[in-house]
């Protein structure tokens, strides 16, 4: 945290001594989709702990790791994945939640997505995609830990 901004030294001991460069926040990267060589939708353990631990090294503070259009079984996987793991991640880089890319993306702009995974949001679709898909859970405060919450009707 950053409490204050000034020039020259402080009056009193500084945390940190920096003789040179900037001190500035962290940054926040709202979309992860991988990194060292790890795509978060398939990433096991070693490289959740990897990127957790590895992110720092880049100036991201915290961040929402990205799964990317796929089938809704292999979202539903990612993120029962995640949610176990969260617990138990090293210090370093905080996880924010989880961004989900798609199904719900229009044909026209869907850039990169494989458009055999895309649908239309359609009530019934949306229902029984996020039934499959979502794991009942949400991150807790800092502490790390997960809580369930309900499932979508």
């Amino acid at each position: 945290m950053i409490a204050e901004v000034g020039e020259g030294r402080p009056a009193g001991p500084p945390d940190v001594d920096l003789p040179t460069g900037v001190l500035a926040p962290g940054l926040v990267d709202l979309q992860v989709n991988g990194f060292f060589g790890y795509d978060m939708v398939d990433a096991d353990e070693a490289g959740w702990h990897t990127v957790v631990s590895r992110l720092p090294e880049t100036g991201v503070t915290s961040f929402l790791p990205t799964f990317i259009t796929a089938p809704v079984r292999t979202q539903a996987e990612a993120l029962r994945r995640a949610r176990d793991l969260l617990p138990g991640l090293p210090a370093g880089t905080r996880v924010l939640g989880v961004h989900l890319e798609g199904p719900f993306l229009s044909e026209k702009r869907k850039g990169a997505h494989n458009a055999a995974h895309l649908t239309d949001p359609t009530p019934r679709r949306s229902r029984r995609c996020w039934r499959r898909a979502w794991s009942s859970w949400s991150p807790s405060p800092p502490s790390g830990t997960a809580r369930s919450t309900r499932s979508v009707p």
